[in-house]
């Protein structure tokens, strides 16, 4: 959790403003177990997957060159993480968007009027 953290001068003046991460570790056997639960997770995901994984490999092999290079290609989008909205409806051509978040400098020089 970032925290600013205000030093200040014998007289109780602010000199500087540093910012102070803390964090709070998961306990080892949490971890362990945590990684034994999504290691069985990626088990159970890989094995109901294989039948699909499969059927897709076997049609794929029968399709001539001339077909796959009429496949449409996915398209990918790049935003900022403020035009993220769930409201919008699939569409079942491929697009991955890769949301980004841009940090920007305070414009007032006061972070408590910036937030």
């Amino acid at each position: 959790m970032p925290l600013p953290v205000a030093v200040l001068d014998a007289a109780g003046q602010v000199v500087n403003v540093i910012g102070v991460s803390l964090i709070q570790p998961m306990p080892r056997i949490i971890a362990q177990q945590f990684h034994s639960l999504i290691s069985v997770m990626e088990d159970i995901v890989e094995k109901a997957t294989e039948p699909v994984r499969e059927r897709l490999r076997a049609w794929s092999k029968q399709q001539s060159p001339e077909g796959i290079s009429r496949w449409e290609l996915p398209e990918l989008i790049h935003a900022v993480d403020t035009d993220f909205t769930a409201g919008r409806k699939r569409n079942r051509s491929p697009r991955y968007t890769g949301y980004w978040n841009i940090e920007r400098p305070p414009e007032s020089g006061n972070p408590a009027q910036d937030c």
